[in-house]
């Protein structure tokens, strides 16, 4: 493992401004560059304009939302917060907008993850985000516009396997 000095990895001024760089880790499966934002919001947005040095090059960004990765496959949450089966806090029904990556839904599907992403509508405000969901179940999503807890069914989603 090779620590490496905490430092903002972008200029003053950026929405990213906040990431911070922790570690990179050099392991037999692949590289990992670990940082560190304040919200799911700042890591989804700094992971979506990083580029990976290769097929096993993996960044994680933690944030009190949960962890947000990228990998060849692209953006992931790495598990659900445990807020997110609370179906009973929900203020509103989102949506889901766009549909899932079928290898999100195939680990969710076959237990490697508790949750495959997908773009979400708050049932609220409208607004538009891409959040993760349990596989055909319903999931707690919060809105991060204006905060609203929505609930989000995906039992139309299935994955399978093809032979």
């Amino acid at each position: 493992m090779n620590d490496m000095a905490a430092k903002t990895v972008s200029e003053p001024g950026t929405p990213e401004e906040k990431v911070i760089c922790c570690e990179m880790r050099i392991l037999p499966n692949g590289t990992y560059e670990v940082y560190k934002a304040p919200s799911a919001v700042l890591a989804k947005e700094f992971l979506s304009k990083k580029s990976l040095s290769g097929s096993d090059a993996h960044i994680i960004v933690e944030t009190p939302e949960g962890n947000w990765c990228v990998d060849s496959e692209g953006i992931y949450l790495e598990r659900l917060l445990p807020f997110q089966r609370s179906l009973e806090l929900a203020q509103c029904r989102g949506q889901i907008k766009t549909p899932p990556s079928p290898l999100g839904l195939k680990m969710a599907a076959m237990g490697f993850s508790d949750n495959f992403t997908a773009h979400v509508k708050c049932g609220k405000c409208g607004h538009i985000w891409l959040d993760g969901l349990r596989y055909r179940n319903r999931t707690l999503v919060k809105c991060p516009q204006c905060q609203a807890l929505n609930v989000v069914d995906s039992r139309r989603f299935s994955y399978t396997a093809r032979i």
